[in-house]
This record gives C-alpha cells, structure tokens and sequence, in this order.
C-alpha cells in the first residue's frame, strides 16, 4: 500500500510558535515526513520563515516585513524563539526530512532558486505557492526544482496548467478535494497534498482523508496517521 507521506503544516504549531526551529524539531521527533514552512522578504531582499506579512500576530510589533531589514526583524521574538532565515531552516533540517518552500510573495523567485542551488537540496525539496505566475519563474529560472500549486477554490483547468508548467503535485484544500480529483491528478502524474488551516482534529474526518487517498497530507497534527 503507497505510503501518504505526513507533512507537518509550519512544522508543529500546537506544541511549539509555528515556523521556528522548535517548531521543526518537534515535528521531527513525531516522525514527519517533510515540513511544511512560509517564507517572506524583508526590505533587503533576504528570505525569512513567517506565515504572516505583518509581524503583529507573532511578534506584537505592528510591522509589514517588508519594512523591516533582516537585522531589525532579528531582533524580535516569538514566544522567546528568533524568526529563522530560509537559509537557516534549510541548513536545521538538510538531511532530516524533505521541505515544502510556501512563497507568500511573488518577487521570491530568483532568491529562492539561488539558496536553493547553494545548499543543494534540489532532490529535497517542493516549492509551493498560490501564484501560478510565481511558479513559473520558479521552473523557467531551474526547471528541477518540484512545484506545487495550491488551492482552495476547485477549477476545472488545474490539471491542464499544472501539466502544461510541469508540476510536481496539486495543493488542494481538504474542503474541496474529491477522489475523483486525486484519481485524475495521479492519471497525469501529479501528486497531491492535501491541506487544512489550524482546525481541531475533529474536524478533519481521517476516514475522508483515507478516502481520498493522497500522497501527502499538510497537518498541523504531526502525530496524525492515516
């Protein structure tokens, strides 16, 4: 039986501030398969891990990143722990698990694919994002890096434009994904991870998750198994 790989969703943000190094190293204790984490980019064009674009949910400052220079960002905390750069993170968990790059900005690209190639984890990584044109950047600039689209509102043209761009898998979100869907995307060799926000367990219904039979699924639950 294929295996559905455990993806812990900002690595595991019910026991640890999401998107930090604790975070990451408790979803690695769970026994994760790949961390899913969000980078940003400060005024001075460095990559930082953060889901949000203003500070004020995790840091209390009232600030967009962009803003902000990475020295200044370094200096504030999240529940005690230091905002990482993408570098960082990578360099954390080179060797332990796979990673999946969340892009929050369209302008991400370039930098992105550079630290990438600099710390050779080509084979080890997804980048994903919303934006279809940011994946395109993505794939012109290193055609073997794998990418992801995400979504959460169903189209009929995904698997069209994911198979004309050459991605590696489907982002859907668990509300809207069907079998049917996930049985399409792996007729065209896509793979699919799906994904969920910060719900209870109980309201992700594991038998519907093992239905539908995805390669991935993106938890903030990394102990959840399917």
């Amino acid at each position: 039986m294929k295996k559905t790989l455990i993806i812990g969703h900002r690595g595991s943000p019910h026991h640890e501030p999401e998107n930090t190094l604790k975070s990451f190293q408790k979803a690695l204790d769970h026994g994760v398969d790949m961390i899913e984490l969000d980078v940003h980019l400060t005024k001075d064009k460095k990559l930082i891990v953060m889901h949000d674009p203003n500070l004020t949910r995790m840091t209390g400052v009232n600030k967009q990143i962009r803003e902000l220079t990475l020295k200044q960002i370094k200096k504030l905390k999240v529940r005690g722990e230091t905002i990482p750069t993408l570098g960082e993170a990578i360099d954390f968990l080179k060797g332990k698990c796979m990673l999946n790059i969340e892009s929050k900005v369209s302008n991400a690209a370039k930098h992105m694919v550079k630290l990438i190639k600099e710390k050779d984890i080509i084979d080890d990584v997804v980048v994903s994002s919303r934006s279809f044109i940011f994946l395109r950047n993505i794939k012109f600039r290193q055609p073997f890096i794998k990418t992801a689209w995400i979504f959460e509102r169903p189209s009929i043209f995904y698997i069209l434009r994911a198979k004309t761009l050459g991605l590696y898998s489907l982002q859907p979100h668990y509300n809207i994904t069907t079998s049917r869907m996930v049985r399409r995307a792996h007729k065209h060799n896509l793979k699919v991870f799906i994904w969920w926000n910060a719900y209870p367990l109980w309201k992700v219904n594991p038998e519907k998750v093992k239905r539908l039979n995805p390669d991935g699924i993106i938890t903030h639950d990394p102990k959840m198994r399917i």
